[in-house]
């Protein structure tokens, strides 16, 4: 089923000062590309080095420690493969994070072969590649205690290999579904499929279902009860609500950010300035940041 979170902030919605602040005119000489019509179907997309956060979900954690100290902090929702693709390179994953998809924007999805490296940030961090070769998926990271995931891309299903003491995944799709399927003993406990009902997709849970409409005369998604986009043809808005608890209440409110493109750039601002720009040069892809967090940029190396 489609994980139920309590939201307690995202990129949009952060509210924290940054140094760094967008405008429109950062999108250059170049004209606006209009957004298609949306296209909404079941897909997969475990490219994790290649997505750009739109919609992040956070939770938050709190723990007591041996003295009695009560602790809390956020921690990011992990990407999760299977989701629904949108259309323009937009990705809604089961964890309903929404991301840009740059395996699409980059036109990598059908390539035979491609490595994208994910240059290293800091002093202790190291490169991360991403490595296809026919239908062999490998992502490994070069640190010290390095990790390797290798993964089977077929045109309907994508298995994420297991290790010595664990099993595969499967996630299968055609047009009409996907089917995340962790196999092994306790593998049912986590599966799940997300199935088109006509313009809907459903996601059953245990005690509710998770609910996708697509309005195909306003070219508008309605993802859940707290994500709209509307599309704007040269623009797109992405409008949140935000759900803030505290020990003795709870607030909502709402955040719009407005989404642009050109040849070379994609472009995602709110009213502050904050949201992200990614920059398309020959094979260079760097993207900036500035929400919650601060700024910070990732440099990626496509060959």
């Amino acid at each position: 089923m489609f994980k139920k979170i309590i939201v307690v902030g995202s990129l949009l919605g952060f509210v924290q000062c940054s140094s760094v602040t967008f405008k429109e005119s950062d999108l250059g000489n170049d004209p606006k590309i209009p957004f298609t019509s949306f296209n909404p179907k079941p897909g997969v997309d475990v490219y994790n080095t290649l997505r750009v956060d739109i919609v992040r979900q956070f939770r938050t954690v709190t723990t007591t420690d041996a003295n009695g100290n009560v602790q809390t902090k956020q921690e990011r929702v992990e990407d999760q493969p299977a989701g629904i693709e949108l259309g323009n390179g937009l990705f809604l994953d089961a964890n309903q994070n929404l991301v840009l998809s740059l395996i699409d924007v980059l036109g990598l999805r059908n390539k035979e072969k491609f490595k994208v490296t994910q240059k290293a940030s800091g002093f202790l961090s190291s490169d991360v590649t991403l490595t296809k070769d026919g239908q062999k998926l490998t992502l490994e990271s070069g640190s010290l205690l390095g990790t390797k995931t290798e993964y089977l891309v077929t045109p309907n299903s994508v298995t994420i290999k297991g290790g010595i003491l664990s099993s595969d995944t499967v996630i299968s799709y055609d047009k009409d579904s996907v089917t995340y399927d962790p196999k092994g003993i306790l593998g049912g406990l986590s599966k799940f499929t997300i199935q088109r009902k006509g313009n809907d997709f459903v996601s059953p849970g245990l005690f509710w279902d998770t609910v996708f409409r697509f309005d195909g005369k306003g070219d508008t998604i309605s993802l859940g009860t707290d994500l709209v986009l509307q599309n704007k043809k040269t623009q797109m808005e992405v409008t949140r609500k935000i759900n803030t608890l505290s020990f003795f209440s709870s607030q909502t409110s709402t955040s719009t950010y407005t989404f642009y493109r050109t040849k070379n750039t994609f472009l995602m601002i709110n009213p502050e300035g904050r949201g992200f720009k990614a920059t398309i040069d020959g094979k260079i892809v760097k993207i900036l940041y500035s929400d919650f967090w601060g700024s910070r940029e990732v440099e990626l190396i496509v060959e």
